[in-house]
């Protein structure tokens, strides 16, 4: 296995110690550094933010795929919430993947599938234990990526980006953590339209090239219609009173998930909304998410 050092073309920086961002116990400090995980065919450079807890072998290591409406966001959107899990000894690379208007559906699929292919390629070199267990973390948009890549780890279309001396590794991942996942694309889509929100409508239209991707690339329509599918131990949490993506849709995903032989751990707030951890991350309903995030990684590995 290569150095740290020497993973990717270049390295752009020296780790640096990041102060907790979510009040949270602080079992570890926390480096962090940016370096360049992919070059796509194009040329163009895609970073990856490493938070690497100190003086431990991780036993876990997590792919953090930001949110933004499939179409905004990098590497750094939840860096709340992968600061916290880092303090726990768990690895965190989170990685910047390519995004329209240039990069429809499925590419961003594609890049999660190489993510979490080069992950467990690199996970010794950045600091996991061997036998480290793997798993991804996202929201919003993100919850809905590393959703559907985890349930299809192994679609042509999604593992169709060579990993250079991964072969033999596929996506399969041992566990999956979101923040208000967008399960159903195409519901997303029917409740903007009927409540005007004309931003969510473009940014839909600028992910999903035809009107039969956002039903396909489907998680809660892939339970519904009884695909095959990987079904790895799943974390969700969401404030009641999500707009974009209500929780009632999220509650049926969660049926559906446990229905077909998944477990489904499900984590509420009332009286909050989309993806609050983002915003506010001293209130003690982040600080209460951020710890019950740490708790379900423990029980996948433990």
């Amino acid at each position: 296995m290569e150095p740290v050092s020497q993973i990717g073309p270049a390295r752009l920086a020296a780790p640096t110690t990041m102060a907790p961002l979510i009040p949270v116990p602080q079992d570890f400090a926390v480096t962090v550094r940016d370096i360049e995980w992919h070059r796509t065919d194009s040329g163009q450079p895609l970073l990856a933010r490493i938070y690497q807890p100190t003086g431990t072998q991780s036993r876990a290591a997590v792919l953090d795929v930001h949110g933004g409406a499939w179409v905004t966001g990098d590497r750094t959107t939840q860096q709340n919430t992968s600061q916290a899990i880092a303090a726990s000894g768990v690895l965190v690379v989170a990685i910047d993947f390519r995004q329209p208007p240039s990069a429809p559906y499925p590419t961003s699929i594609a890049d999660a599938n190489l993510g979490t292919r080069w992950l467990k390629l690199h996970a010794t070199a950045l600091g996991a234990a061997p036998g480290a267990r793997f798993g991804a973390y996202g929201g919003s948009s993100g919850g809905h990526v590393v959703i559907l890549s985890a349930m299809r780890p192994r679609d042509p279309r999604y593992a169709a980006l060579r990993l250079a001396g991964g072969d033999g590794l596929d996506a399969t991942l041992d566990f999956v953590i979101t923040d208000a996942p967008v399960t159903d694309p195409q519901a997303h889509l029917e409740k903007a339209v009927a409540e005007g929100r004309q931003s969510t409508i473009e940014r839909h239209h600028l992910y999903w090239p035809d009107e039969e991707s956002p039903i396909e690339g489907n998680p809660a329509r892939i339970l519904g219609r009884r695909e095959a599918a990987d079904l790895p131990p799943l974390f969700i949490s969401q404030g009641h009173d999500d707009i974009p993506v209500p929780l009632a849709g999220t509650r049926r995903f969660a049926a559906l998930y446990e229905a077909a032989g998944g477990r489904v751990e499900l984590l509420t707030f009332p009286d909050l909304g989309h993806g609050f951890i983002l915003h506010e991350p001293a209130r003690p309903e982040s600080i209460r998410q951020a710890e019950a995030i740490r708790a379900f990684i423990r029980s996948v590995i433990d």
